[in-house]
C-alpha cells in the first residue's frame, strides 16, 4: 500500500508535536510523574506530622523535672543541635514508644527558642 507524499510530513510533525507537548507539560504545565508526586506527598505528610507532634514535645520538655537546668543548656546549644539534645533527652518520642525523631526535636527546639525570646 502507497500512501500519499503528504503524509509523511504529517505523521512527522504530529510526532514532533507529541515531544514537545511532553516536554512543556512535564517542565511548565505542571505535569508530574507518579514517583514524584508520591514524593511530594510524603513529604507533605511528613511536615504535617512533624508539626502536630512538636508541642507535645514542648510540654514534655516544660513538665519535665530538670526543666530549668535543660532550658538553660538547650539555649548553649545551636539551631541545628537543637534537634539532637532533645532527642537524646527523651522528649521527641511519643508516650509508649522508643523511636525518636531528629525532625521534631527540631520543631520543638525552634518552638522553645521562640518562647524563650518572648
Amino acid at each position: 500500500m502507497e500512501l500519499p507524499a503528504q503524509t509523511k510530513p504529517a505523521v512527522w510533525g504530529a510526532v514532533g508535536g507529541a515531544v514537545a507537548l511532553a516536554i512543556i507539560g512535564f517542565n511548565w504545565g505542571g505535569w508530574q510523574t507518579t514517583a514524584s508526586a508520591n514524593k511530594m506527598a510524603k513529604e507533605q505528610s511528613d511536615q504535617k506530622v512533624i508539626a502536630a507532634l512538636a508541642p507535645f514535645c514542648v510540654e514534655r520538655f516544660l513538665k519535665s523535672a530538670d526543666a530549668t537546668q535543660s532550658a538553660e543548656l538547650l539555649k548553649l546549644t545551636t539551631n541545628y543541635d537543637r534537634g539532637s539534645f532533645l532527642e537524646k533527652g527523651g522528649y521527641t518520642s511519643l508516650p509508649g514508644s522508643t523511636e525518636t525523631n531528629w525532625a521534631v526535636g527540631r520543631a520543638c527546639g525552634d518552638l522553645l527558642a521562640a518562647a524563650a525570646k518572648k
